[in-house]
């Protein structure tokens, strides 16, 4: 009578060397244990059982499986705006600078710029598209880079006392898209009238010379 066979054995079968188990796999290979059980027992991943134990894996074997049938690539964008330092930090002073690092060439003292409270402003193209504030604009503003679209930022370094202020007087001023536009009711501390509203922002955005702020409202 001719021999059965089970389609998942073999009769040219050599020992296997470096078996690990199922723990093992998974910790090396950062797929589940639940999920390579389901592969075994679909007898889908290949493994090794001795007498119906407990399954065991060669690694090589089994990345080159889990690659070919698990993993996938993805090729990914490029980010929406890349975020620069604008103001250039000033070089550093041999004075101040430690005798060790004093002769490097274009050392620069790194400014705060990032602690600064300022009101930032988010721009695509040549339109506000939303305003902002923080006490950390850098941080803020790298945060917003996966939920708006924009591809430029200004700021306005403003006491911390006042950002709420000036933060409601400009989105009233500029009515940005992502802060609502026309239809956005501003629930921020800030003057709730147009003439106090002007006065107020001319403190902060004047120009250098004491001149009031060409901003309408």
């Amino acid at each position: 009578m001719e021999k059965l066979k089970n389609a998942h054995y073999t009769d040219d079968i050599k020992w296997p060397t470096s078996l690990i188990s199922i723990e093992e796999l998974s910790e090396k290979t950062g797929v589940t244990t639940p999920r390579l059980q389901e592969m075994v027992d679909c007898h889908y991943i290949p493994h090794w059982k001795l007498d119906g134990g407990t399954p065991m894996f060669q690694i090589a074997e089994t990345k080159k499986w889990i690659a070919a049938n698990m993993l996938t690539r993805v090729e990914g964008k490029n980010l929406p705006i890349s975020l620069k330092v604008c103001v250039e930090p000033p070089k550093a002073s041999v004075i101040d600078a430690p005798v060790s690092i004093r002769e490097i060439e274009n050392l620069r003292t790194l400014p705060h710029y990032n602690m600064t409270p300022a009101i930032y402003f988010l721009v695509e193209e040549d339109e506000v598209v939303y305003i902002g504030q923080s006490t950390n604009p850098a941080s803020r503003v790298a945060a917003h880079g996966s939920t708006k679209i924009f591809d430029r930022v200004f700021l306005l370094p403003v006491p911390r006392s006042a950002l709420n202020g000036v933060e409601g007087a400009l989105i009233r001023l500029l009515q940005p898209k992502l802060n609502g536009g026309e239809g956005h009711k501003c629930g921020l501390q800030a003057p709730g009238d147009k003439e106090n509203d002007k006065d107020f922002l001319n403190t902060f955005v004047g120009g250098s010379d004491g001149r009031a702020s060409s901003l309408e409202i």
